[in-house]
C-alpha cells in the first residue's frame, strides 16, 4: 500500500515537473518570437516649407522607428525606392532618419515625390531579418491654430510652414498670443532683438517691438510615435530635447 502511495506521487511529480518544463519552453519561445524587431508597414512623412515653398522634411515625422531593436543589433542595406531622398541609421535612437538628398534640398514640394518604400536588414540576435515601410509624403499638417501679435494675424501665413517673413504691429508694444492646434503643446517662447538681446516670455505677454528681430516657438506633439523608444545620451538633438520637439520661426 505505501510503494502504491510513492509510486503514484513521483507519477504526479514527474506530471507536474513535464507541464512546468513544457511552460517554460513554450514561454522561452514566445518571448523569442515577440523579441524580434519590427517596423509600421506604412507611415506618413511630412514636408515642411521655407517661405519660397521649398521643402524641408519635418523633423519630428522623419524617423521610422524599430520595435524590439537591441543594443548590438546591426542595420544594414538601407534603401529607400526614390533618389530625392537619403535614409540612415539614428546614432542614439531605435529608428531611421528619412531626409531630402543634397540635389533636392532646393525643390518645390509640389516637384518632389509623394511615394517611396524604405528597406533594411537588422541583424541581432544571431538573426538576419528584413524589414520595410511604404512612405508617402505629405504637406506638414497645422501646428498653429492661432498666432496673433497686435493686430497682426500670422496663422494662413505658417500653414505647412516652419518659418515665415512677416511685418510687426505699429506701436510700441504688442500682445503676444498662441493656440497650437490639437495633437501639440507650446513648450516656450523666444524673442530677439536687433541688439543681441533675446527674453523667453509667457504666451499671453506684452512685448516690446522696437529692435524685435524674431519669435521662436517651440512644441511638441502630443502622441509618441509608433515604436519611439527615449533617445540615448548619444543621439545628436540639434538644440532639440528629443525628437518629439521641433522649433516655427516668425522673422521681422
Amino acid at each position: 500500500m505505501k510503494i502504491s502511495v510513492v509510486s503514484n506521487f513521483k507519477k504526479a511529480l514527474l506530471g507536474m515537473l513535464l507541464c512546468i518544463t513544457a511552460v517554460l519552453v513554450l514561454g522561452k519561445t514566445n518571448a523569442s518570437a515577440a523579441s524580434a524587431p519590427k517596423c509600421v508597414s506604412k507611415q506618413t512623412i511630412y514636408y515642411e516649407a521655407n517661405p519660397d515653398d521649398l521643402a524641408d522634411i519635418s523633423p519630428i515625422s522623419s524617423y521610422v522607428y524599430i520595435k524590439n531593436l537591441s543594443s548590438s543589433a546591426k542595420i544594414k542595406n538601407i534603401k529607400i525606392s526614390n533618389s530625392a531622398f537619403t535614409a540612415t541609421k539614428v546614432t542614439g535612437l531605435n529608428a531611421i532618419a528619412i531626409s531630402l538628398n543634397e540635389d533636392s534640398m532646393g525643390s518645390m514640394i509640389s516637384e518632389l515625390p509623394t511615394k517611396a518604400k524604405l528597406t533594411f536588414t537588422v541583424k541581432q540576435n544571431g538573426k538576419s531579418y528584413s524589414l520595410s515601410c511604404a512612405l508617402t509624403f505629405k504637406k506638414n499638417p497645422t501646428v498653429v491654430k492661432k498666432i496673433t501679435l497686435g493686430s497682426k494675424n500670422y496663422t494662413s501665413a505658417l500653414k505647412s510652414h516652419w518659418f515665415i517673413y512677416a511685418n510687426k504691429p505699429s506701436g510700441s508694444t504688442a500682445k503676444l498670443s498662441v493656440t497650437m492646434a490639437s495633437g501639440y503643446t507650446l513648450k516656450s517662447i523666444d524673442v530677439t532683438y536687433t541688439t543681441g538681446k533675446s527674453i523667453t516670455v509667457k504666451n499671453g505677454a506684452k512685448i516690446s517691438l522696437k529692435n524685435l528681430s524674431n519669435i521662436t516657438l517651440l512644441y511638441k506633439v502630443k502622441t509618441k510615435p509608433t515604436y519611439y523608444k527615449s533617445p540615448t545620451s548619444s543621439y545628436i538633438t540639434y538644440n532639440l530635447p528629443s525628437p518629439l520637439y521641433d522649433y516655427i520661426w516668425i522673422n521681422f
